[in-house]
C-alpha cells in the first residue's frame, strides 16, 4: 500500500469528525475496542486486531500506560483499516508464514504515525530545535513512531531506517 493511500485512509476516517480520540474513531468505524491486562513483561502482548463472524475487535493491554495504550490502539486501528482481509483467525498464521508481517507492520506504523502526528506539530518542534527524543516525549509517542512520521514527510524517505517491529518493545 502506498503512503498516499494510507494518508487518504486516515483523512477519510477523520473527515467530518471532531474527535481526536483514537477509541472514538474506532467505534465510529464500527470496531469494538476492549482492554484486558496482559502483563508488563518485555515480551507481553501489547494488543491485537481480529475479525471473526463479521465483527472487528481490537484488544489492548490495559497494563500499559494510557499514552502507550493509545499508540498501540492507533497501530491496531491501522491493521483494522488496512489489513481487514488478513484478520480472520484462519489467516492469522498464514500472514507470518508468507512473510507479509513486516509489510503489514510497517503500514500499520505509518497509519498510526499519520493518525497521531500532524505534519505541522512535528515540523514546528523540529524547527524549534527539539531533538528527536525531546519531540517524541512532547508528542507522547515512541521516537521510532516519530521517525516513521518524519520519513513519511520527507521526499528522500530512504534516509531513515526504522525496524517494522519496534512496537513490540513498547513498555508500560
Amino acid at each position: 500500500m502506498t503512503l498516499d493511500a494510507i494518508r487518504q485512509c486516515v483523512q477519510r476516517i477523520r473527515k467530518n469528525r471532531e474527535t481526536l480520540s483514537v477509541q472514538e474513531l474506532c467505534e465510529a468505524e464500527g470496531i469494538l475496542v476492549q482492554y484486558f491486562p496482559m502483563g508488563d513483561a518485555p515480551g507481553a502482548c501489547k494488543g491485537f486486531f481480529i475479525r471473526k463472524f463479521g465483527v472487528s475487535c481490537i484488544t489492548i493491554n490495559s497494563d500499559l500506560s494510557a499514552r502507550n495504550q493509545e499508540v498501540i490502539l492507533a497501530h491496531e486501528f491501522g491493521h483494522a483499516c488496512l489489513h481487514e482481509h488478513l484478520a480472520e483467525v484462519s489467516d492469522f498464521l498464514d500472514v507470518f508464514r508468507n512473510g507479509e508481517s513486516s509489510i503489514c507492520e510497517r503500514e500499520a506504523n505509518q497509519f498510526a504515525a499519520e493518525l497521531l502526528l500532524s505534519d505541522d506539530a512535528v515540523s514546528e518542534l523540529l524547527m524549534d530545535g527539539y531533538s528527536l527524543k525531546e519531540a517524541a516525549q512532547t508528542l507522547g509517542v515512541p521516537v521510532e513512531l516519530l521517525m516513521v512520521k518524519i520519513r513519511m514527510m520527507r521526499k528522500d524517505a530512504g534516509l531513515i531506517s526504522v525496524p517494522s517491529n519496534f512496537m513490540k518493545d513498547v513498555v508500560g
